[in-house]
């Protein structure tokens, strides 16, 4: 790829991938690294698979994203859980409940792994980074009534498993 097209590809997509990373909770300087390293892949571009640039940043920057909160040892899928739990202060709460609350996080976490790939993919895109239905429609390329089935299959797998589990 020549130069005069790898800074228009900049200028074009920085803005959209930096908030993307930001939306997905990495902090503005480390969405900005993460971004610059995005781009600096887009050199190397040259039309693989048929997919179009903007799809190919978008997957490289996803990657990026899961390494980036590996790195910052959060484990996939406790974000939203914790975000539950961590609801209270601590001071103010029982400390048998956060002990449940450690319980009920593995439960979940485990319940969530033993989703089917497509139905645990739909649901970690909605809601571990906050996806819309639209956003989760593009990204997997698949259309919105199936991202609905999907969501709604893996929260009755998930329902079912945790009823069976208590």
């Amino acid at each position: 790829m020549d130069q005069e097209t790898w800074a228009k590809i900049c200028i074009q997509f920085q803005a959209e991938l930096t908030a993307r990373a930001r939306r997905e909770g990495i902090p503005s300087h480390d969405a900005e690294d993460i971004v610059q390293e995005v781009l600096k892949a887009a050199v190397n571009y040259q039309g693989k698979c048929g997919a179009e640039v903007r799809t190919f940043l978008i997957a490289i920057l996803q990657n990026q994203v899961r390494k980036w909160i590996r790195k910052a040892g959060i484990a996939r899928g406790n974000v939203t859980v914790d975000k539950m739990a961590d609801s209270l202060p601590d001071a103010a709460r029982d400390p048998a409940d956060i002990a449940g609350d450690a319980e009920a996080k593995q439960l979940i976490l485990k319940c969530f792994n033993e989703l089917p790939d497509f139905c645990r993919n739909v649901c970690e895109l909605r809601h571990v980074y906050g996806y819309s239905y639209e956003e989760i429609s593009g990204e997997l390329q698949i259309p919105l009534e199936t991202v609905k089935s999907r969501l709604h299959r893996a929260r009755k797998i998930l329902q079912e498993k945790l009823r069976d589990m208590l």
